[in-house]
């Protein structure tokens, strides 16, 4: 697929998550309290369903553009580092996504476990796969810069990705609800600027 379609696709779907998640996704996670969000959680929401499936598309549309501008660079060892980690936090990120979209409600109605498998999994999400991910942005936006002649903006648009990808996952390590409100947007909304200046540029 050409680079530019496969940007602008995955600025549609990061985008389309980020309103998701504040209508349907931030009332089941830490950010409300806990008896507010198990009984939003047992009432089944399809938006919720609908919000977590929507993030796994965007992991899904992160590796095919991970891996369509690494082959760009022409095979630059830091690249090939990028897609790894891109694929490893992919991997535990559709996991997690799938458990939130399709176990959680039903942790809600019996809730004794509920705390502790919501701390794992928000663990793995926003610290394991967001970490993997953020750590893969400076060393592919090299690459880049090195054999592709990614542009000075879109060089610094990637390690600003990497700068908010890192404050998420310490919001979402200590569970800060005012530095996951303000991380998480700031990360998508980066990364979809890098993309779209890496299909432009590079």
């Amino acid at each position: 697929m050409d680079l530019r379609r496969l940007a602008w696709i995955n600025v549609v779907f990061h985008v389309a998550a980020l309103v998701l998640s504040w209508f349907f996704l931030r009332q089941g996670s830490f950010v409300a309290p806990e008896e507010e969000r198990l009984a939003y959680l047992a009432r089944v929401p399809l938006g919720w369903r609908l919000g977590w499936m929507t993030w796994a598309a965007c992991a899904v549309l992160l590796v095919a553009f991970l891996l369509a501008a690494h082959r760009r660079t022409r095979g630059h060892g830091l690249g090939r580092i990028a897609v790894a980690l891109t694929l490893a936090g992919a991997a535990v990120d559709l996991g997690c996504d799938f458990a939130f979209a399709f176990a959680f409600p039903s942790l809600a109605a019996e809730p004794e476990g509920f705390g502790s498998a919501e701390r794992i999994t928000s663990l793995l999400s926003m610290c394991g796969a967001n970490g993997l991910y953020s750590l893969a942005m400076p060393l592919i936006t090299l690459a880049l810069r090195a054999r592709a002649g990614l542009s000075t903006l879109g060089a610094a648009l990637g390690w600003a990705t990497f700068a908010a990808g890192v404050g998420l996952a310490v919001g979402g390590t200590f569970e800060s609800v005012a530095l996951v409100q303000l991380c998480a947007p700031a990360t998508m909304l980066l990364y979809c600027g890098w993309a779209l200046s890496v299909a432009r540029t590079s």
